[in-house]
């Protein structure tokens, strides 16, 4: 991913989520590519030394670096993925379009409302009163806009 012309309109920490994510895909893989030249190096041992009992101990370690290597690959595709949804996002805008670091809206909930009722907008009842929904994303727009 070629990170600056990904982010180069992106508020400052947009760009340093992003690079976070970046960097935590690529460690994800140095971890995944460790785990499988371990693997390799243990099946060499187990061909080399051939007997039933004296690999007993290399089997079980490849057994517990295979499960590890699982957990590893889903880890690695989950951060690959929303990498590249981010990124094709970031493609999809148009040339002209301004993105802002808009600050964190903090809506408690009152008595006797669950948090998802605070933040749920429907007409005159949206207290997040800075929020602002675009056309076609799906948020009901309030009546206080």
């Amino acid at each position: 991913m070629n990170t600056k012309a990904d982010t180069s309109r992106l508020p400052k920490r947009a760009k340093l989520k992003i690079n976070g994510m970046v960097d935590a895909e690529t460690d994800a893989q140095a971890r995944l590519n460790t785990t499988v030249a371990r693997i390799a190096g243990l099946f060499k041992v187990v061909r080399v030394k051939g007997g039933e009992d004296s690999i007993r101990d290399e089997q079980e370690e490849i057994e517990r670096l295979q499960a590890i290597q699982e957990q590893q690959q889903r880890r690695h595709l989950e951060l690959a993925n929303i990498n590249m949804k981010v990124r094709r996002y970031l493609m999809e805008l148009p040339p002209h379009a301004m993105l802002e670091d808009a600050p964190r809206e903090k809506v408690s909930p009152r008595k006797g409302e669950s948090p998802l009722d605070a933040i749920n907008c429907g007409p005159g009842t949206c207290r997040a009163s800075r929020v602002r929904s675009s056309p076609g994303c799906g948020m009901p727009r309030c009546s206080n806009w």
